[in-house]
């Protein structure tokens, strides 16, 4: 998808889509896991936060909102949920400057829970998800309501901001 002078239809139908997957990744009551094997800008980086718990490949591969960088504000939607994720005092030094961080930083700040080799990336999502799968549904269904709150509401009202 070019997003750099973009056809409007073209561009239309992929936001319209990107809100879509947002919301029913972030809101869902199924486990999700996102194993990030390679830069995670933008958009990437707004769906691996929409998962209970991400692993990223240490080395070079970078995470974060870089919309700052490309002179874009940050939707509402993207800002909140990495308030969500960062807290809001490196939420805000990070969409500020539209910075991106490698793997280690990333975990150091929560925005992902392991740094791992490449070839440990999925192994250990395998086995991030198995633990998740043993807790029973209506427990993890209680949780994640609870933490949700009134969000799901919320994003869906401004989900076209």
């Amino acid at each position: 998808m070019e997003m750099y002078q973009p056809q409007p239809a073209k561009i239309t139908k992929f936001w319209t889509s990107l809100q879509d997957l947002y919301l029913r990744l972030y809101t869902t009551r199924l486990a999700a896991v996102a194993a990030i094997e390679g830069h995670s800008p933008a958009g990437g980086c707004l769906l691996a936060m929409c998962c209970d718990y991400r692993i990223m490949t240490s080395g070079k591969p970078m995470i974060g909102l870089n919309e700052t960088q490309l002179g874009i504000v940050a939707p509402t939607w993207f800002r909140d949920t990495f308030v969500n994720t960062i807290g809001h005092r490196e939420a805000e030094k990070m969409l500020g400057l539209g910075l991106q961080v490698d793997a280690t930083k990333a975990k150091a700040i929560g925005l992902v829970d392991e740094a791992v080799a490449l070839e440990e990336v999925f192994p250990r999502a395998e086995a991030a998800i198995g633990k998740w799968l043993a807790i029973p549904g209506t427990i993890n269904d209680a949780n994640v309501v609870g933490c949700l709150g009134c969000l799901e509401s919320e994003l869906i009202c401004d989900r076209l901001v």
